[in-house]
């Protein structure tokens, strides 16, 4: 068993790897650590190679500075992860919020997974089971809670896992674990609270995307979950994935990965059902475009499928592929596209074979829209204005060449 750090998009994730074999990837839930899978990894056995890492913003891994806590976020962190470990296929197991990750993951690399396991899923936008989570994140109200939270630690997580663990009682050695783990780095507090409001946004346009999914896909979950309600979670997710399995654990709760973990390790060991010819392949597009613009056209390549819109000829997707290898998936698609919003790294190593866009950028703070035949666009500044919106004019050069197609 090797305990290391690896670097991944400019943060420090604390990674647990063991064994030989075919891959297995670990996704723990909110406020959670790879010791989570301890049990789990142990009856997989030598035999499988388990890839286990702390998210960022959880156990030792470093926190993201902006807005890391989203989704969306967290499935970049696991696709460079995997590609810097070297994992060109693999199985992932996911718990709880993590499975919301894994599910963004298989929609945006599909022959990277070949099998999904979502143990007690939450996945369906649902307020958190405790309400004081959303303390820190209140102006004012937020540093004096954070500041007093060390005084309630271990109240609070006694009190959230003996929920988890219903109908059974909290495991002793988690319990002090979890004390000695969660909430140890300055601004983890925060950063767990918005994990578990502020992205509960994004969970709506991912239950909306996951339709999509084209990974064999088990899902598992206990009866008597008294965390996640499996009728609004795990149920209803077999429901709307095409290529799904379900397994319902009579009388387990949310933390079955580990008072089941003989049997879980059987289903993740076992070959997975082939994927349903019906189910379109998922996108290349940014996870982003793929999960929130219901009108998008979805155009089959070989590289998966594209999100966007045509205009005059010209396929125009909102991003770039957000694939391991944006570049190779970009360069193979055999038609017209203007990709927007692409840094310029993505530009130079594209090597200029496709149409970029460019959206013109203007500093609200200077306009003087008066003509009342621009009512539409004088909300629109206002809205920019009152939101306090600060952006840099683009240059000339680049507004002009916005839809040239560069040799």
């Amino acid at each position: 068993m090797d305990d290391r750090f690896v670097e991944v998009r400019g943060k420090c994730v604390r990674v647990r790897t063991a064994g030989t074999g075919d891959p297995v990837l670990f996704v723990h839930g909110s406020e959670g650590s790879l010791e989570d899978f301890e049990p789990l990894r142990s009856h997989l056995g030598a035999d499988r190679m388990t890839i286990a890492y702390d998210r960022p913003g959880h156990g030792q891994s470093s926190i993201p500075r902006h807005q890391g806590w989203q989704p969306t976020e967290q499935v970049l962190d696991l696709l460079h992860l995997v590609d810097q470990l070297g994992i060109e296929q693999g199985t992932v197991v996911a718990h709880s919020w993590g499975a919301a990750v894994a599910i963004c993951a298989a929609l945006a690399e599909p022959r990277r997974f070949s099998q999904l396991v979502l143990i007690a899923p939450w996945v369906y936008p649902e307020p958190p089971f405790n309400k004081l989570v959303h303390l820190p994140t209140i102006p004012l109200i937020g540093p004096v809670s954070t500041a007093l939270f060390p005084l309630f630690k271990k109240s609070l997580i006694r009190q959230s896992l003996s929920e988890a663990y219903k109908p059974i009682g909290v495991d002793t050695d988690y319990f002090e674990q979890a004390v000695k783990t969660w909430q140890t780095q300055p601004g983890q507090t925060e950063f767990f609270c918005h994990e578990n409001g502020s992205a509960l946004a994004e969970l709506e346009l991912i239950s909306r995307a996951v339709t999509r999914l084209s990974t064999p896909t088990t899902v598992i979950y206990g009866s008597d979950d008294a965390l996640v309600n499996p009728d609004s979670q795990a149920r209803r997710l077999t429901q709307s994935v095409k290529a799904c399995e379900e397994l319902e654990i009579e009388s387990g709760g949310h933390m079955i990965h580990q008072s089941h973990a003989k049997e879980i390790a059987g289903v993740v060991n076992s070959e997975p059902s082939p994927s349903d010819s019906r189910v379109d392949p998922a996108p290349i597009e940014t996870v982003h475009s793929q999960i929130s613009h219901a009108t998008f056209e979805w155009r089959s390549t070989e590289a998966g499928v594209l999100a966007g819109v045509e205009s005059r000829g010209v396929f125009i997707a909102a991003g770039g592929p957000l694939s391991s290898q944006p570049v190779a998936d970009a360069k193979s698609l055999d038609f017209p596209v203007c990709f927007f919003g692409v840094d310029e790294p993505f530009a130079e190593r594209l090597g200029h074979k496709r149409k970029l866009g460019v959206e013109p950028q203007w500093n609200p703070q200077t306009w003087s829209i008066n003509d009342p035949a621009n009512r539409s666009l004088r909300r629109q500044a206002n809205r920019a204005l009152n939101s306090g919106v600060k952006i840099s004019e683009a240059n000339l050069e680049a507004k002009t060449q916005a839809f040239e197609v560069f040799d």
